[in-house]
């Protein structure tokens, strides 16, 4: 009882833990908590004060992030609402910037009588924009359609695995979707995975997603090859046979369906 009405907070590399602490067997997911609370911070490193160095900032834009566990827990304990949320923003940790009233930095201490409040909600809201991908990432997640679940609920292993990433300048989303050798749906093997893929995204209720069209999509099924990371990493990692869905493609597809149908009533 106690953790169907609890509300937690806290960083993505926890998450494991705290799953495997609180939900050891998949059967114990049925007692997921209320609300889950991703604590985000892509970052920069840097000096962010210097907006003329673009060498000074990093961000972890083009990285891939896991969130199977996740998806996982939100798949088997249907209550819980998972929300990813800017750490940046819930401490109003903002760039130093100078008040355009005064000249002083916002963040400095003196006694000036400025308030530095119209410097300070630009600063806010600059910070709160470089983080605006979230809501489609949110949307994401909050997917209940019942085809979609099911596919994630696999009791052995969880199948597909799925992971994010965004880019920082356009506030696009990219969600990969991709499968172990073999598990993928039908269709997916053949020479063409167009249709097949855009076929998965409608059954699995992603086609019609609130904020769709701020997401692309990467759909795939492993092969039977692998590659090594970059810079001498002695990793192997999987290659994937996989097709990039963009949202133009996604709306011209949706279209073409839509006409088709109407034209055949």
């Amino acid at each position: 009882m106690w953790l169907r009405q609890s509300c937690f907070r806290m960083e993505l590399p926890t998450v494991a833990q705290f799953i495997n602490t609180y939900f050891p067997k998949f059967t114990d997911h049925q007692n997921g908590p209320k609300l889950l609370l991703i604590s985000w911070d892509h970052g920069p490193i840097g000096n962010e004060s210097d907006e003329d160095d673009d060498d000074d900032e990093e961000y972890m834009d083009g990285v891939l992030t896991n969130i199977n566990l996740l998806i996982r827990l939100r798949a088997r304990y249907r209550n819980l609402t998972v929300r990813f949320i800017s750490r940046r923003v819930l401490e109003d940790d903002v760039s130093n910037m100078a008040c355009i009233e005064c000249g002083h930095s916002i963040h400095c201490g003196c006694d000036n009588g400025c308030d530095h409040e119209d410097t300070w909600d630009e600063a806010l809201w600059e910070v709160r924009w470089s983080y605006h991908y979230l809501t489609a990432l949110n949307h994401f997640l909050a997917n209940t359609n019942e085809n979609w679940l099911k596919t994630v609920c696999d009791t052995t292993i969880l199948q597909p695995r799925v992971d994010f990433t965004f880019d920082i300048g356009t506030q696009g989303l990219t969600i990969y979707i991709r499968f172990s050798k073999g598990q993928a749906p039908s269709g997916f093997r053949l020479k063409s995975m167009y249709n097949p893929a855009l076929d998965f995204l409608d059954r699995s209720g992603m086609i019609d997603l609130e904020a769709s069209e701020s997401i692309d999509y990467v759909i795939g099924e492993a092969t039977s090859k692998y590659t090594r990371h970059a810079l001498g990493c002695s990793n192997y990692i999987v290659t994937y046979n996989q097709i990039h869905l963009d949202d133009a493609t996604i709306a011209a597809w949706k279209k073409k369906k839509k006409e088709a149908k109407a034209s055949s009533s």
